[in-house]
């Protein structure tokens, strides 16, 4: 709703918008301390890319959820956010799922 865009437009860190975006609601990753299924395991992003850079999966996966949609779960399940963060946002979510 409306109070969960204002957290996350205020949001600048990524443990911070990983939080106000809901993402624990749905994904497991240790460093927050979620354990959701919904979505895939956050925990080794880096092997979950495949041969794309990391950075660049993570961030296509924020962008465009079901541009690579991993095995096991169903196109449409994850919003888009794009638009709903900006550059900056973004960066800092990839940097913190990403362990950096």
């Amino acid at each position: 709703g409306a109070l969960a865009s204002a957290g996350l437009a205020q949001a600048t860190t990524g443990e911070q918008i990983f939080t106000a975006g809901g993402c624990a609601g749905c994904h497991t990753f240790q460093p927050a301390g979620s354990t959701g299924n919904i979505g895939p395991d956050l925990d080794d992003l880096a092997s979950a890319a495949g041969d794309m850079p990391p950075e660049e999966f993570v961030r296509q996966s924020i962008l465009d959820p079901d541009a690579e949609v991993a095995q096991g779960f169903s196109a449409g399940v994850m919003p888009s956010f794009e638009g709903r963060l900006n550059d900056e946002q973004v960066q800092a979510l990839v940097d913190y799922l990403l362990g950096e």
